[in-house]
Protein backbone atom coordinates (compact mmCIF):
# COMPACT_ATOMS: atom_id res chain seq x y z
CA UNK A 1 0.00 0.00 0.00
CA UNK A 2 2.83 2.45 0.66
CA UNK A 3 4.60 1.93 -2.83
CA UNK A 4 1.53 2.41 -4.06
CA UNK A 5 0.82 5.92 -2.57
CA UNK A 6 4.90 6.75 -3.68
CA UNK A 7 3.92 5.56 -6.80
CA UNK A 8 1.11 7.54 -7.44
CA UNK A 9 2.39 10.83 -6.23
CA UNK A 10 5.75 10.63 -8.07
CA UNK A 11 3.33 9.91 -11.20
CA UNK A 12 1.70 13.43 -10.16
CA UNK A 13 4.75 14.77 -9.64
CA UNK A 14 5.67 14.06 -12.95
CA UNK A 15 2.38 15.28 -14.49
CA UNK A 16 2.78 18.57 -12.87
CA UNK A 17 6.51 18.74 -14.03
CA UNK A 18 5.12 17.81 -18.06
CA UNK A 19 2.63 20.43 -17.27
CA UNK A 20 5.00 23.03 -16.73
CA UNK A 21 7.51 22.35 -19.57
CA UNK A 22 7.45 21.67 -22.86
CA UNK A 23 9.20 18.76 -24.64
CA UNK A 24 12.22 21.43 -24.76
CA UNK A 25 12.69 21.96 -20.94
CA UNK A 26 12.06 25.21 -21.71
CA UNK A 27 9.37 27.10 -19.18
CA UNK A 28 5.79 27.45 -21.00
CA UNK A 29 4.68 30.58 -18.53
CA UNK A 30 7.18 31.80 -15.95
CA UNK A 31 7.45 34.49 -13.16
CA UNK A 32 10.91 34.74 -13.60
CA UNK A 33 11.52 38.10 -12.29
CA UNK A 34 8.31 38.42 -9.93
CA UNK A 35 8.07 37.63 -6.17
CA UNK A 36 4.41 37.25 -5.52
CA UNK A 37 1.82 34.41 -6.40
CA UNK A 38 1.38 33.80 -9.97
CA UNK A 39 -2.11 34.63 -10.99
CA UNK A 40 -4.30 36.82 -13.09
CA UNK A 41 -5.73 39.49 -10.41
CA UNK A 42 -4.23 42.67 -9.69
CA UNK A 43 -1.29 42.20 -7.04
CA UNK A 44 -0.42 38.57 -9.04
CA UNK A 45 2.64 38.25 -10.77
CA UNK A 46 1.67 38.07 -14.54
CA UNK A 47 2.51 35.19 -16.77
CA UNK A 48 5.51 35.98 -18.78
CA UNK A 49 5.61 35.95 -22.77
CA UNK A 50 7.46 35.75 -25.34
CA UNK A 51 6.09 36.75 -28.78
CA UNK A 52 7.14 37.70 -31.99
CA UNK A 53 5.99 41.37 -33.38
CA UNK A 54 4.46 42.03 -36.84
CA UNK A 55 7.43 42.96 -38.09
CA UNK A 56 9.42 39.94 -36.53
CA UNK A 57 11.17 41.20 -33.31
CA UNK A 58 10.96 38.87 -30.55
CA UNK A 59 9.07 40.88 -27.19
CA UNK A 60 9.53 39.64 -23.70
CA UNK A 61 7.09 41.05 -21.13
CA UNK A 62 9.93 40.74 -18.31
CA UNK A 63 12.66 42.55 -20.59
CA UNK A 64 11.18 45.94 -18.98
CA UNK A 65 13.79 48.08 -19.10
CA UNK A 66 13.04 49.05 -15.46
CA UNK A 67 9.71 50.57 -17.13
CA UNK A 68 5.77 49.13 -16.27
CA UNK A 69 3.93 47.58 -19.26
CA UNK A 70 0.22 47.95 -20.61
CA UNK A 71 -0.73 44.99 -22.31
CA UNK A 72 -3.67 45.10 -24.50
CA UNK A 73 -5.26 42.26 -26.32
CA UNK A 74 -7.46 43.40 -29.85
CA UNK A 75 -8.63 42.39 -33.13
CA UNK A 76 -8.70 43.90 -35.79
CA UNK A 77 -12.45 43.18 -36.39
CA UNK A 78 -13.08 43.87 -32.26
CA UNK A 79 -15.57 46.78 -32.54
CA UNK A 80 -14.77 48.19 -28.89
CA UNK A 81 -10.81 48.03 -29.64
CA UNK A 82 -11.14 49.75 -32.74
CA UNK A 83 -12.95 52.41 -30.07
CA UNK A 84 -10.29 52.66 -27.57
CA UNK A 85 -7.38 52.26 -29.86
CA UNK A 86 -6.98 55.97 -30.94
CA UNK A 87 -6.79 56.47 -26.94
CA UNK A 88 -3.92 53.61 -26.54
CA UNK A 89 -2.52 55.20 -30.23
CA UNK A 90 -2.43 58.59 -28.23
CA UNK A 91 -0.69 57.07 -25.04
CA UNK A 92 1.95 55.21 -27.04
CA UNK A 93 3.17 58.47 -28.40
CA UNK A 94 3.07 60.31 -25.67
CA UNK A 95 4.53 57.93 -22.96
CA UNK A 96 6.45 54.95 -24.89
CA UNK A 97 9.93 55.99 -23.16
CA UNK A 98 7.80 55.78 -19.91
CA UNK A 99 5.69 52.57 -20.67
CA UNK A 100 6.19 49.46 -22.44
CA UNK A 101 3.08 48.95 -24.98
CA UNK A 102 2.43 45.26 -25.88
CA UNK A 103 -0.59 45.85 -28.62
CA UNK A 104 -1.15 41.36 -28.68
CA UNK A 105 -3.01 40.87 -31.37
CA UNK A 106 -5.47 37.75 -30.54
CA UNK A 107 -3.70 36.24 -34.12
CA UNK A 108 -5.53 33.13 -33.88
CA UNK A 109 -8.98 34.71 -33.88
CA UNK A 110 -7.50 37.53 -36.29
CA UNK A 111 -5.80 37.31 -39.94
CA UNK A 112 -2.56 39.01 -41.05
CA UNK A 113 -3.40 40.96 -44.02
CA UNK A 114 -6.52 42.06 -41.53
CA UNK A 115 -3.91 43.15 -39.28
CA UNK A 116 -1.96 45.00 -42.18
CA UNK A 117 -4.65 46.37 -43.47
CA UNK A 118 -5.52 47.85 -40.19
CA UNK A 119 -2.79 49.63 -39.25
CA UNK A 120 -2.27 51.07 -41.84
CA UNK A 121 -5.65 52.36 -42.89
CA UNK A 122 -5.82 53.97 -39.17
CA UNK A 123 -2.18 55.01 -39.37
CA UNK A 124 -1.22 53.19 -35.73
CA UNK A 125 2.22 53.55 -35.09
CA UNK A 126 2.20 51.11 -31.63
CA UNK A 127 4.29 47.65 -32.22
CA UNK A 128 1.86 44.73 -32.60
CA UNK A 129 2.62 41.68 -30.75
CA UNK A 130 1.19 38.53 -32.60
CA UNK A 131 -0.80 35.77 -30.49
CA UNK A 132 -0.60 33.08 -32.68
CA UNK A 133 -1.70 29.60 -31.33
CA UNK A 134 1.53 26.85 -30.84
CA UNK A 135 1.85 23.71 -31.84
CA UNK A 136 -0.36 22.41 -28.82
CA UNK A 137 -3.27 24.53 -29.85
CA UNK A 138 -2.26 27.41 -26.94
CA UNK A 139 -2.17 31.05 -27.19
CA UNK A 140 -0.74 33.72 -24.69
CA UNK A 141 -4.05 35.10 -24.17
CA UNK A 142 -6.59 32.50 -24.19
CA UNK A 143 -4.88 29.87 -22.36
CA UNK A 144 -2.22 31.75 -20.53
CA UNK A 145 -4.33 34.77 -19.67
CA UNK A 146 -7.67 33.17 -19.33
CA UNK A 147 -9.46 36.17 -21.50
CA UNK A 148 -13.28 35.92 -21.65
CA UNK A 149 -13.27 38.51 -24.24
CA UNK A 150 -11.64 41.80 -25.58
CA UNK A 151 -10.06 44.32 -25.45
CA UNK A 152 -8.30 43.18 -22.34
CA UNK A 153 -6.12 45.07 -20.69
CA UNK A 154 -3.67 44.58 -18.27
CA UNK A 155 -0.57 46.64 -16.82
CA UNK A 156 2.12 45.46 -15.03
CA UNK A 157 4.55 46.98 -12.91
CA UNK A 158 8.65 46.37 -13.77
CA UNK A 159 8.73 43.47 -11.33
CA UNK A 160 6.08 41.61 -13.26
CA UNK A 161 2.79 42.21 -10.43
CA UNK A 162 -0.62 43.44 -12.03
CA UNK A 163 -1.46 46.45 -10.78
CA UNK A 164 -4.64 47.58 -13.14
CA UNK A 165 -7.21 44.67 -15.19
CA UNK A 166 -9.45 46.00 -17.73
CA UNK A 167 -11.98 43.99 -19.39
CA UNK A 168 -13.74 45.41 -21.99
CA UNK A 169 -13.38 48.59 -23.68
CA UNK A 170 -11.57 51.86 -21.78
CA UNK A 171 -12.67 55.30 -22.26
CA UNK A 172 -10.38 57.83 -22.61
CA UNK A 173 -10.69 59.42 -19.06
CA UNK A 174 -10.45 55.98 -17.57
CA UNK A 175 -6.84 54.92 -19.81
CA UNK A 176 -5.82 58.63 -18.44
CA UNK A 177 -6.46 57.77 -14.98
CA UNK A 178 -4.75 54.36 -14.73
CA UNK A 179 -1.69 56.16 -16.73
CA UNK A 180 -1.85 59.05 -14.34
CA UNK A 181 -1.32 56.03 -11.74
CA UNK A 182 1.43 54.39 -13.20
CA UNK A 183 3.64 57.41 -13.63
CA UNK A 184 2.76 58.77 -10.26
Amino acid sequence: MKLIRTLLILLLLVGVVYAIYDTNNKPVVSYANCKGNPGLEVKDCAPNFKLKTLDGKEVELYQTNGKPSIINFWASWCDPCKREMPYLETAYKKYKDQINFHMVNETSQDTLPNIKKYMKQYRYTYPVILDQENEDGQSIGTDHYQLIGIPTTFVIDSTGKITHKVIGEMSKEELQDILDDVLS
